[in-house]
């Protein structure tokens, strides 16, 4: 072994023990050399680009467009009622019990005609006492004129024989007797007339047990049966209704914020659940909103070829006009959150900038605004993650609309 071979070795190990220690500290060597070679180029590589990024927060990628104007009509849409011009509730005036029913349900009924009767003892019988009443009392009519002809006679008697014959107390006599006749005569005559008043009332009160139909129309109702004990005045459900099917019309209730411009002669389009629209007006208004809907009543007549069926809903769109302008977005340029309906706008610095608006309606493709939006902002149509104030904005172009392909010609495959 050479002296510089010993030289090599530590000081303090033997020459046999060189091995153990040289092949260690080889490998951590190389080790370390690759480390140096692979990591530490990508790590400066990373930091130069980390560097190089913006600091800033993310740009939105978006493209921009002008509010549209809104539409100077607006639409509006409510569910009306097809009812008929006439219809009656025909109920009884007086008690009593079914004694029959005329008539059936959808039967074509004149007005005068009976639909039911009731049968009322006590009537009968208390319309025979006003009779014998009546007869009773012309009868005492009858000796109060006897009585006063007498005394009228007596008292002419008297003043022929003159003063020498008939005193003038037997005169005076006579003609307060007579005087007295007369005043029995309009007694009994009154008795007469109550009499017959009466008998009036209840020959009326018996005409009542015949119940009619106060109109032409069509039995639409009828809640009577043979035997049923109807109170006075129609309680318990007893009704038959009659209604005129030859004329119908249409109400409907228009609330107060779409009630504006809405009369008579006002162009509608009525929709029938089965059947093709109609085109009519309005024909009537109430003039006035009701104390608890807030809604304004009107009227629509219906032609007469029109083939409706009463009770039935129809759909009523009319146009009305807009009271302010308004602007139209896109519904995806509308932003919803804690802070109410936003719309996010382009400023000055090509930076975003969330603006309140209130949406007057949203038909799922274009949003109306009543108030918020100017005509000349530029509104981020279509924003790509959470947009917030001052956030750098990238404006992207207009899709190019695809152009269709070629037909070839003729012939050519």
């Amino acid at each position: 072994m050479t002296t510089d071979s010993i030289d090599l070795l530590p000081p303090d190990l033997p020459p046999r023990r060189w091995p153990r220690v040289v092949i260690p500290l080889t490998t951590i060597a190389v080790l370390a050399g690759i480390y140096a070679v692979g990591h530490l180029p990508a790590a400066e590589r990373a930091a130069t680009v980390a560097a190089a990024a913006p600091t800033g927060p993310r740009p939105i990628r978006s493209r921009i467009g002008s509010p549209q104007p809104g539409p100077k009509q607006q639409a509006v849409t409510v569910i009306g009622t097809v009812e008929a011009v006439e219809a009656a509730t025909v109920h009884a005036r007086v008690g009593g019990t079914v004694a029959s029913r005329e008539v059936v349900l959808g039967q074509v009924v004149k007005a005068g005609q009976v639909l039911f009767t009731l049968d009322d003892p006590l009537v009968a019988a208390q319309v025979a006492v006003a009779e014998a009443t009546l007869g009773e009392r012309q009868a005492a009519v009858r000796q109060a004129v006897s009585r006063l002809g007498v005394a009228k006679a007596q008292r002419q008697r008297g003043e022929a024989l003159g003063p020498a014959i008939v005193t003038a107390q037997d005169q005076e006599d006579r003609r307060a007797a007579e005087a007295v006749a007369e005043a029995d005569v309009a007694a009994a005559e009154a008795r007469v007339r109550a009499a017959e008043a009466e008998r009036q009332r209840l020959a009326t009160l018996q005409e009542h047990l015949r119940i009619t139909s106060p109109l032409d129309g069509t039995v639409t109702r009828i809640a009577v049966e043979r035997g049923e004990l109807v109170p006075a005045g129609g309680g318990g459900g007893t009704e038959v209704v009659i209604t005129a099917l030859d004329r119908l019309r249409v109400r409907i209730d228009v609330p107060q914020v779409t009630a504006g411009g809405l009369v008579a002669g006002l162009p509608v389009s009525l929709v029938p659940r089965n059947g093709p629209p109609l085109a009519a007006a309005i024909s009537r208004t109430s003039g006035v909103l009701s104390a608890k809907a807030r809604a304004l009543t009107a009227e629509i007549d219906l032609p007469p070829e029109a083939r409706l069926l009463a009770g039935a809903a129809v759909t009523v769109t009319f146009q009305r006009p807009v009271a302010r302008p308004s602007l139209r977005v896109p519904s995806e340029a509308l932003l919803s959150g804690s802070a109410g309906a936003q719309v996010a706008v382009l400023d000055e610095q090509q930076r975003a900038k969330l603006v309140k608006v209130v949406v007057e309606s949203d038909d799922g493709q274009l949003v109306t605004i009543a108030s918020g939006l100017a005509p000349t902002d530029q509104v981020l149509l279509n924003p790509s993650g959470a947009v917030e104030d001052g956030r750098p904005v990238v404006v992207l172009p207009d899709p190019v609309p695809a152009t269709p392909a070629a037909t070839p010609p003729a012939g050519v495959r």
